[in-house]
């Protein structure tokens, strides 16, 4: 998540059951952030100087085929809250049209 107010980036990175489980994989991936594995109904809280997102897992369908098990989706749903904290509701610079700030979440 980026958040224009902080200097900090926050990262989960949301991964499949072969991904999560498979060392190289996690290694290689490390550098991105903190590794999620991706089961329906789990939820993670990313927290920045101003914003809360919570981001929860709504469907995880494995597709099928010549690939490893459980290595890649079919489907994924994800559900994203976000929430301005307390006391930072005017954190915008002066002139912003908050619908239109961007979002980025990584």
């Amino acid at each position: 998540m980026f958040d224009k107010s902080d200097i900090r980036t926050v990262t989960k990175v949301l991964m499949s059951d072969y991904a999560f489980h498979d060392e190289a994989l996690r290694t290689k991936l490390a550098p991105k952030g903190e590794p999620m594995l991706a089961d329906q109904g789990k939820e993670v809280v990313l927290e920045t100087k101003t914003l809360r997102v919570r981001a929860r897992v709504v469907e995880a369908v494995y597709g099928v085929g010549n690939l490893p098990a459980n290595s890649h989706f079919e489907r994924l749903s994800i559900d994203l809250v976000v929430w301005v904290k307390p006391g930072h509701e005017n954190a915008e610079p002066a002139g912003v049209d908050r619908t239109e700030m961007p979002l980025s979440l990584g």
